[in-house]
């Protein structure tokens, strides 16, 4: 089977009973990154015409096939937008509550290193961009140019705790990155990490460029997550949703629009992109109008649980 070949086998659970949900055009994936972002990323995807988005019946992961992943350049590009590397994130409120004073933290795709602030046991970041090295230096943050899977290799039950924050999403072999952040974390200790949730804002938005190819290959449910770790030799201790954050206010509110005037524009498996004028037109419309009104009413409620992110928390038995 060639690499462009759709896989009949899941990346995480093994399972053959894999199927495909649809198609998209790459055409549309380039233009949409254009329009939102004035990225081009066309090199990224050598030649390529469509992608596969798959789904496994058995531990609900979705991924698109081919595995295209970004290159240093894109990420590079990405990191000139402000937002990039958010200095805190809601996910990090829910990790503290399961790292103690002392313990000695690895972060996986650890960026600029914002996380160290909250590891006063002790703290190493691996990333790959040199530019987020460089920053994270600068600052005093301890993170160097490593992949977790040669620093596993040589720190083997080293850690309290491994996390990685938006990261597993990127990576084209997530179950052996999540192994690798095993390796590297002492027995009875925990891996962390956070995903944008397929059953919160993430999972039901069209459109939403930054979650596919190059950018995200991976979509996680909850159930995915449980596999995962449990193919990863671990046990789960906990999985935990963030509510709404307030600067999330307007997407909230312009998928309620959504559904209630273009149900159309609600994403799921195989209906994740639709830029003809028509529909991308009344997609941004609704959008803005969202965006303007959620600025207006800051007492709209959000809702609990059904954020952007969610957080599972893996132990390390024995």
């Amino acid at each position: 089977m060639s690499s462009r070949e759709a896989t009949t086998t899941c990346i995480v659970c093994s399972s053959t009973r894999v199927s495909a949900a649809g198609q998209i055009a790459v055409a549309d994936v380039v233009r949409g990154y254009r329009r939102r972002f004035g990225l081009d990323v066309s090199g990224q995807f050598a030649g390529l015409r469509s992608l596969t988005e798959l789904n496994c019946p058995d531990c609900d992961l979705r991924w698109f096939w081919p595995l295209v992943t970004g290159d240093e350049s894109f990420y590079r590009e990405l990191a000139a937008h402000a937002w990039y590397y958010m200095p805190e994130k809601p996910e990090f409120a829910i990790a503290r509550r399961f790292i103690a004073p002392a313990d000695v933290v690895l972060e996986a795709g650890a960026g600029r290193g914002a996380f160290a602030a909250q590891c006063a046991g002790g703290y190493v970041g691996l990333e790959f961009s040199p530019a987020a090295v460089e920053q994270a230096r600068q600052s005093g943050v301890n993170v160097i140019a490593e992949p977790v899977e040669t620093h596993a290799a040589a720190h083997a039950g080293t850690y309290d705790v491994c996390c990685a924050f938006q990261v597993v999403e990127h990576v084209s072999d997530p179950l052996a990155f999540v192994r690798s952040m095993a390796a590297a974390t002492k027995p009875g200790g925990r891996v962390i990490v956070s995903v944008p949730s397929e059953q919160g804002l993430p999972g039901r938005t069209i459109n939403d460029f930054l979650n596919l190819p190059p950018h995200h290959v991976t979509r996680w449910t909850d159930k995915a997550l449980a596999a995962l770790a449990s193919s990863a030799g671990l046990s789960i201790e906990a999985i935990e949703h963030e509510p709404v954050a307030g600067y999330h206010r307007g997407w909230h509110l312009a998928l309620r629009l959504y559904g209630l005037l273009a149900p159309r524009l609600i994403a799921g498996p195989g209906n994740r992109v639709r830029m003809k004028f028509a529909d991308y037109a009344l997609w941004r419309a609704l959008w803005l109008l969202a965006g303007v009104s959620a600025r207006i009413l800051r007492a709209l409620p959000a809702g609990t649980g059904d954020g952007h992110t969610v957080v599972a928390v893996m132990r390390k038995d024995g």
